[in-house]
């Protein structure tokens, strides 16, 4: 009877640094989706079930709110403010699709990785990153071979969309990650400019979420 729902581990994850969780609701005009974005410190697109593209292969009003915040977070950082972004499973392919807004990008049921723990593959020396370079050495470590990351998703962005595209060029594969098959996706990715940042795998579920059927 819901016509917009976000988990609770999303808001953990943001108060659990001190921060304030703030709905941005999808029924937002596009004027009021902007004056939020002028008085919000930060973006969190979660995770979840929405489309990003409809049956006439094209984006939806979601994915078109994507585009909107991924504009004006670059709009506020060319005049000094951070607006950072943070996308996760669903949100890293909004961004992928609303930055290369075609049907191809996003891999729709292409990949086995429902309720998978799995390691990543890394692609870029985390110190020229600019969030995992402080991550501890043990942490790096064990993403890569202790199987703690924990991916849930039949959609996602093959890596070479990163190199085919003129705008996700902008974007570095941090990491990639693989399913059940050897399927490879991209698994983390930052802009090179702007602080847009996205994980395809979930943080915030491993820290928050107890259900002993999950993986």
């Amino acid at each position: 009877g819901y016509n917009e729902y976000c988990m609770a581990v999303y808001s953990k994850f943001v108060e659990q640094c001190g921060a304030r969780a703030v709905p941005i609701h999808f029924y937002l005009t596009d004027e009021e989706l902007e004056a939020y974005l002028e008085r919000l410190n930060g973006v969190i697109i979660p995770g979840g079930i929405t489309k990003l593209i409809d049956e006439n292969n094209q984006t939806t009003d979601f994915c078109r709110k994507i585009q909107i915040t991924l504009k004006k977070c670059k709009e506020l950082y060319d005049r000094g403010i951070n607006l950072p972004i943070w996308g996760v499973c669903l949100g890293l392919q909004g961004i992928a699709v609303a930055e290369a807004p075609y049907y191809e990008v996003l891999g729709i049921n292409n990949f086995d990785a429902v309720d998978i723990r799995i390691n990543l593959n890394i692609k870029t020396d985390f110190d020229e990153t600019r969030v995992h370079k402080h991550l501890p050495e043990a942490i790096r470590k064990a993403i890569q071979t202790e199987n703690i990351c924990y991916d849930s998703h039949h959609d996602g962005v093959r890596p070479e969309f990163f190199t085919k595209y003129e705008a996700l060029k902008d974007y570095r594969i941090v990491a990639t990650s693989a399913d059940r098959k050897g399927v490879e996706c991209a698994a983390i990715i930052e802009h090179k400019k702007y602080p847009i940042y996205a994980v395809q795998y979930h943080p915030e579920k491993v820290a928050f979420l107890w259900k002993d059927t999950n993986n």
